[in-house]
Order: structure tokens, then C-alpha cells, then sequence
């Protein structure tokens, strides 16, 4: 893996991050979307892709 590939892993955990954030404080503006599972996909993928991020990074 290289190392511009793991930082598109970062930028997306990154990502991941910003969303779970926006929707904490913005609660109740968007409290008649499916929060959790919203929830539960970005922090899914979030642990999915840092992961990979570490496994490939430590060898």
C-alpha cells in the first residue's frame, strides 16, 4: 500500500469523524432521519478503515 493510500484512509476516517460530530450537534434538526443507523455506518466504517490503515502501516 502506498503511502498516498493511506492517506486517502485517513482523509476518510476523517470524514467519518466530521459526520458523527455534525449530527451530535445538529441532533435535533435531523431528528427525523434514522440516527442510528447513520450512526452505527459511520462509526462501522470508520473502524473498518483504520484498521486497514494500521495493518498496513505496522508490520
Amino acid at each position: 500500500m502506498t503511502s498516498w493510500e493511506i492517506v486517502k484512509y485517513f482523509i476518510d476516517c476523517k470524514k467519518d469523524i466530521d459526520s458523527i460530530m455534525f449530527i451530535s450537534e445538529n441532533v435535533r434538526k435531523i431528528s427525523n432521519l434514522n440516527l442510528r443507523n447513520i450512526l452505527d455506518s459511520r462509526l462501522r466504517d470508520f473502524y473498518i478503515k483504520i484498521r486497514v490503515v494500521y495493518d498496513k502501516s505496522i508490520k
